[in-house]
């Protein structure tokens, strides 16, 4: 199980493949912690932290526990996607 004081960033598997993904071509490989599948994440994630597929997570995720957040370099990153793609 990830380390709880490390924070859990929660990654699509390199196996996905969305045409959406290929937006940012500078994604980093990575392994999950729980179950070894090879994972995609941004290059600007919190460092040290846990990698965990988005299987895993799923699997694991209490709302009751667990805060979600986002960083603001994603943030940025999806707005100013969205911007393009409305243009």
């Amino acid at each position: 199980m990830a380390d709880k004081e490390l924070p859990i960033v929660v990654c699509a598997p390199s196996s996905f493949k969305d045409p959406a993904m290929e937006r940012f071509p500078d994604n980093v490989l990575g392994e999950c912690s729980t179950c070894g599948e090879e994972v995609t994440h941004r290059p600007h994630i919190p460092t040290p932290s846990t990698l965990m597929c988005t299987g895993c997570f799923l699997e694991r995720y209490d709302p009751e526990t667990m805060e979600l957040r986002i960083t603001q370099e994603t943030f940025q990153e999806v707005e100013d996607l969205l911007k393009r793609e409305v243009q």
